[in-house]
């Protein structure tokens, strides 16, 4: 379901009026800004909301958490319609799992009822992704490291990765063109040159 976006700040907010009767918005001190309907949170310096665009803009120590996903910026635009983030500027971003992104840029396309099943990230400028594993009990063991040019994030443990890709394992490295890794399987597969290098035990390549 959708619901209209809670706003408050120390400010308060000015407000104008647009011929759709939708409404641009601005505001900063403090920002808070709440969807109850899907337990969302935003948090920013300052806002720009403009109506008819569907299109919210946090500005300045962003911390945006929602039940998949806690992620903090220095810039953030919420696009409504499409139920997508766009995080840019010292990204850090969390998954229940406990793997966590950091980069330049992320594009997050939430799972939401209606819109779409599952969610999905995509992060440009090298990012790198650590990836938390569970051993047959469940605990949580050392994270994968995986650094790309390009790394897309599908639900909470399947990674693609493509340029330059780097992995770093407690026991080995790999290298090659691109990577495609899931955590709940254990599979990891790297493609066009690779390399791997053992750094444990017996050492190898």
């Amino acid at each position: 379901g959708r619901d209209q976006m809670q706003f408050n700040s120390e400010n308060g907010l000015s407000s104008t009026k647009l011929p759709s009767g939708q409404y641009n918005v601005f505001t900063g001190g403090h920002v808070v800004a709440r969807c109850p309907a899907q337990s969302l949170v935003l948090r920013s310096d300052s806002l720009e909301s403009y109506g008819d665009d569907g299109r919210i803009v946090f500005i300045g120590h962003v911390d945006y958490a929602e039940p998949r996903l806690k992620l903090t910026s220095d810039l953030l635009t919420y696009f409504q319609r499409e139920e997508r983030v766009l995080a840019t500027q010292n990204v850090v971003a969390r998954l229940p799992t406990g793997s966590a992104l950091t980069g330049p840029q992320v594009e997050f396309l939430r799972a939401v009822p209606g819109v779409r099943t599952e969610q999905s990230a995509t992060a440009i400028g090298r990012p790198t992704i650590s990836l938390v594993e569970r051993d047959s009990a469940g605990r949580p063991q050392p994270p994968v490291k995986v650094t790309g040019n390009t790394v897309y994030l599908q639900g909470d443990s399947v990674v693609s990765a493509v340029g330059s890709v780097v992995v770093v394992r407690p026991e080995l490295t790999a290298v090659g063109d691109s990577l495609y890794a899931d955590a709940g399987s254990g599979l990891l597969r790297i493609m066009r040159q690779p390399k791997i290098t053992g750094t444990k035990g017996r050492p190898f390549t």
